[in-house]
């Protein structure tokens, strides 16, 4: 080899070297201070749902759950077709920063209100209307923003790795807050959330990716611009309906945890429930082992109705222990088939979204972020409904059955490789 190859060889592997650890360099933080803000949404979820189940008692308590989360969550669905206008507006990193930071005040007004002797239950349900706009924009620029700070990753790869990160914060701060929350007064949860929020916020105000994420492309109205996309892309309107069964039938298993754990009769409630959602979590942890081994020589959709399959599995797994079973026997078997139900349904999330990316170019990937999101999450109040009314009017079981039966027929829908087609 000549002198002047040899020089040539040693200049890339420096320069792959530098790169590396340029991407090390953003990617740790950012997973860091995401995990934080990750941890902080664990704590205020409990204390918040905690709220409501004991303001309704063991006769309403889970009404009045999916009330609450019913409303955060149709008003994340309604802002997500106008998170790509806003970001157009202001610029990417600009409203991913407002949204965190507003967020965080919003929360530490409700926990301030609360802490102050005002009714909560009011409180929380005028509040969330607010959570859910500042997480619809968060829900749509944080998939962009983990690609671009984790380097060398396509967006499935990218979003599982965000799992990881997200599963571990959410599973200490679950266990960390049940038990804290358990002796201290209603509020507090909020305030660590508002709290834990901030340092997401000040590290991407700080130091930029290495490449921003392109703003997504608003051509017309907000809502015209999504139903565009629906109706044209075939291969993106497969994932987005994916998102929305499995957003349905799936998600309120983990957002409808604490109602689930009273109806179990798990005292101390808090406690019970964040190791509940500790499982979960610690399950999302191997999601991106789901996503390497399902999305082994298949596409991003079909494997991703697969992971969704098992899941309907693992939740079947509860309502059968819940039947079978009572008191340390069926709350070990509900952790084991939590460590599942976690991998295969954030496994199966970051291959349905990235089977939405898929339907577009890289330039595309925000658009396609945000009309799938919307989608998917314009279904999960109805679910959380469904859910809090068949645990209120039928039992805990009905309602878990349901929802693994339901994931089940809508994820089936798509394995055929004429449906893929």
């Amino acid at each position: 080899m000549s002198r002047a190859a040899q020089e040539s060889q040693t200049s890339r592997a420096s320069s792959r070297q530098a790169k590396s650890a340029s991407n090390w360099r953003s990617e740790a933080p950012f997973l860091i201070a995401y995990g934080a803000m990750t941890a902080g949404i664990a704590i205020a979820a409990l204390d918040s749902t905690a709220i409501m189940t004991r303001a309704g008692g063991a006769s309403n308590g889970a009404i009045y759950t999916s009330l609450y989360l019913g409303i955060l969550l149709l008003s994340l669905a309604l802002v997500v077709p106008y998170a790509p206008l806003l970001a157009e507006r202001i610029g990417m990193r600009r409203a991913f920063v407002l949204s965190i930071v507003l967020g965080s005040i919003l929360w530490l007004l409700a926990g301030a209100l609360i802490r102050s002797g005002a009714s909560a239950v009011p409180v929380l349900l005028i509040s969330a209307v607010g959570f859910g706009v500042c997480a619809g924009v968060s829900a749509v620029l944080s998939p962009l923003y983990a690609k671009a700070y984790i380097g060398g990753q396509d967006m499935a790869g990218a979003f599982a790795r965000l799992s990881v990160a997200g599963g571990l914060a959410f599973g200490i701060g679950s266990i960390v807050g049940g038990f804290i929350l358990d002796n201290i007064k209603p509020g507090w949860g909020l305030v660590a959330r508002a709290v834990l929020g901030i340092p997401l916020a000040v590290f991407v105000l700080l130091r930029s990716p290495a490449v921003e994420p392109a703003a997504p492309d608003v051509r017309g109205g907000a809502w015209a611009d999504m139903l565009s996309r629906v109706r044209s892309n075939s291969a993106l309107r497969r994932a987005a309906l994916l998102g929305c069964g499995v957003g349905m039938f799936a998600a309120p298993m983990a957002s409808m945890i604490v109602p689930i754990a009273a109806s179990l009769r798990q005292s101390p409630l808090i406690s019970g429930a964040g190791i509940l959602m500790a499982a979960m979590s610690a399950g999302e942890l191997f999601s991106p082992i789901v996503v390497s081994r399902f999305g082994r020589r298949r596409s991003n959709l079909r494997a991703a109705a697969i992971a969704s399959i098992c899941c309907a599995g693992f939740i079947a797994v509860y309502g059968c222990a819940s039947l079978m079973f009572s008191h340390r026997i069926e709350l070990w078997i509900w952790l084991i088939a939590g460590l599942g139900f976690g991998a295969m349904r954030y496994g199966g999330r970051a291959l349905n979204l990235g089977a939405a990316t898929d339907a577009g170019s890289d330039q595309d990937s925000g658009e396609m972020v945000a009309t799938f999101v919307f989608v998917s999450s314009i279904a999960a109040p109805v679910g959380v409904l469904i859910w809090g009314f068949l645990m209120n009017r039928v039992s805990v079981e009905a309602a878990v059955f349901a929802g693994a039966l339901g994931t089940l027929l809508v994820s089936s829908c798509f394995l055929s490789r004429r449906a893929e087609r």
